[in-house]
């Protein structure tokens, strides 16, 4: 499983690359700028509503708004203003433009596809880890100490699976 992980991981992260220096910057690079982490799927799911600047620009600002706060999951805590934001932001974009039905966004939205499954993948084999070591005493021990994970606690305690 740790090496599955791996490589999920290591897939996960060359995907996570080639958006942010070759797709954004290409066709949205100021998108970039509302990336905050590795694992956030609410912004994969912004991106493959809308991956373009001409995508976002088919909608009025609060048809925009509407729709796809009916897409993202997960917690953010002002919502309509921060979505506005990135609507105001497409809107002013320098990006090569593209038709939202063009083969470069069909591409793009291919990536962003198996960028979201990777994410999925990677958190179903840590859940699955977690539930094959609960209960191993060291494994347990060890997620207790802040930043320590499932996975972090399976290499250090040499736990095998």
């Amino acid at each position: 499983m740790a090496n599955t992980y791996q490589r999920v991981s290591l897939r996960k992260v060359r995907l996570q690359h080639s958006l942010i220096t070759h797709h954004l910057p290409l066709y949205f690079p100021e998108a970039e700028r509302y990336l905050h982490s590795s694992r956030a799927e609410w912004f994969t799911a912004l991106l493959l509503f809308t991956p373009v600047p001409a995508a976002v620009r088919q909608y009025s600002q609060a048809a925009f708004v509407k729709a796809a706060s009916e897409r993202l999951t997960g917690r953010k805590v002002d919502r309509a203003r921060w979505l506005a934001d990135f609507y105001e932001t497409a809107c002013q974009s320098v990006g090569v433009p593209v038709a939202p039905e063009s083969e470069a966004v069909r591409m793009l939205r291919v990536v962003l596809e198996e960028y979201r499954a990777l994410c999925a993948r990677r958190k179903q084999l840590e859940g699955d880890i977690a539930a094959r070591l609960a209960a191993n005493g060291d494994f347990v021990r060890l997620q207790t100490l802040p930043g320590v994970g499932p996975i972090l606690a399976m290499i250090t305690a040499s736990c095998d699976l």
